[in-house]
């Protein structure tokens, strides 16, 4: 597939779907060009089961443009809270200025081959992205791609933990299959308060709201949509407040991320 026919198939299928979305040429050529080298070192490094370029399109590409229309939402959210944050506080005027330079930072956990991540960067040069994976080799392509995306290697369970990452992220994301009540579990500890969890999921499962309210979240919406055939569903979660020290537990051997 060239990049002509790329676009096409991209544009008609985002059509069909009816996500409203209008991408610049250098947005197309990067998703484009992600998508041959993703197939590339596929054929060596298994990334996807997917491997058809149709095919990836829809189920990587497109379900990953689906989220961008809460993205830009909480991009003018996080500016909001930003502003209101630093005329209530107390901070010295260069720990103000320092604060206002600081693009918003965006975290994908168990990124594997980079989906949302990938997509959620190219489309979003005025954020910061980071992706968190326990396999370094797939952080490794992810490097090698010439996006500006930033890698975490290890557990999220672990790096919940690190005061590098622990609520410094406004936006986290995870397409992981793993249960949703353990994937919140893990995503709460990287997300600062006020900001959002976003879970793509396939299939409605049920939530616990004994969980949300151990980990200080609050179920903000949720939505249910096909991308073609496929059903999905969007959980975006709120974060209220710190979260307890002890969470997540870090001897969970529920997830890995």
């Amino acid at each position: 597939m060239n990049k002509d026919i790329f676009e096409i198939f991209l544009i008609s299928k985002l059509k069909e779907n009816k996500i409203d979305i209008t991408l610049s040429d250098t947005e197309i050529f990067k998703l484009y060009t992600y998508m041959k080298y993703i197939l590339k070192i596929n054929q060596n490094i298994n990334l996807t089961a997917i491997t058809d370029e149709k095919e990836f399109i829809i189920k990587h590409i497109i379900d990953s443009i689906y989220i961008q229309k809460y993205i830009d939402i909480f991009k003018d959210e996080y500016i909001f809270d930003m502003e209101e944050y630093l005329e209530s506080s107390n901070l010295k005027k260069e720990e103000k200025n320092k604060l206002q330079k600081q693009n918003l930072k965006y975290l994908d956990i168990g990124t594997g081959g980079g989906f949302p991540l990938s997509v959620i960067s190219i489309l979003n040069n005025d954020i910061s992205s980071y992706g968190l994976d326990s396999v370094n080799k797939k952080l490794e392509v992810i490097k090698k791609s010439n996006l500006n995306i930033s890698t975490i290697h290890g557990r999220a369970e672990i790096l919940a933990h690190d005061k590098k990452y622990r609520e410094q992220f406004y936006i986290v994301t995870s397409r992981a299959v793993s249960k949703l009540d353990n994937i919140i579990m893990l995503m709460a500890g990287f997300v600062m308060p006020s900001g959002y969890l976003i879970c793509m999921k396939g299939e409605k499962e049920n939530l616990s709201e004994k969980i949300l309210e151990q980990f200080n979240l609050e179920l903000s919406h949720i939505e249910e949509y096909n991308i073609n055939d496929a059903k999905r569903t969007i959980y975006i979660f709120k974060k209220i407040d710190s979260l307890n020290k002890n969470l997540p537990n870090k001897n969970s051997k529920k997830n890995k991320a």
